[in-house]
């Protein structure tokens, strides 16, 4: 992510847990996990021992404080855990917590300009991700929008399934990590007007 001119932090496997998490999520400006999860929470290392659950909504007074002190809103969150941003007929607001904690300040969904969230919304194949992470991060590098991206990561994996019911998109879908913002999913013509990331 350095590379592509993000700040991260990289915890692994047993060295992470929900104080790690929410010590450091206030000053990332891409974020991704990948564990065990379900709607509008993930779990640390822990899991499932009681109290290895990360609530959206504890995300938010971090990032709230790290845009405060004059840290980039979050450009890009994959919130890789089963059902993350499933909506299983809660209303709009609710499974789209993790945006509105990672994306602030959270504006409608549709003003989110070059900020996005993806996150599955079934049970998604623990056996998979290596294969969908390898395509999604990618085609993210190599300039496709997370709408893309999203698109050829999971038609890699799931071919029969319709990307835009499997992984939902929550702010702006032609976000990009690398290249130009064009505000749609084609590469930027001379008559263009941009935005360099």
């Amino acid at each position: 992510m350095a590379a592509l001119h993000h700040d991260d932090f990289c915890f692994t496997y047993p060295t992470w847990n929900a104080n790690t998490v929410l010590q450091h999520v206030g000053s990332v400006t891409v974020f991704y996990e990948n564990c065990h999860g379900a709607t509008g929470l993930f779990h640390d290392n822990g899991y499932p021992e009681p109290g290895s659950e990360i609530d959206a909504l504890a995300l938010g007074p971090p990032r709230q404080s790290g845009v405060s002190a004059g840290i980039p809103p979050m450009h890009f969150a994959f919130m890789d855990s089963c059902e993350s941003v499933a909506d299983h007929g809660y209303p709009p607001e609710f499974f789209a917590q993790f945006g509105r904690s990672l994306l602030y300040p959270y504006l409608p969904a549709e003003a989110l300009e070059g900020r996005a969230l993806l996150g599955w919304a079934i049970q998604a194949d623990v056996n998979k991700t290596a294969d969908i992470g390898n395509v999604l991060w990618g085609a993210l590098a190599g300039k496709a929008t997370v709408s893309q991206a999203r698109t050829a990561a999971c038609l890699q994996v799931y071919p029969t399934l319709d990307p835009t019911l499997t992984m939902f998109v929550v702010g702006d879908p032609n976000t990009r990590l690398h290249g130009v913002y064009t505000g749609h999913p084609w590469l930027p013509t001379i008559e263009d007007w941009y935005t360099w990331l």
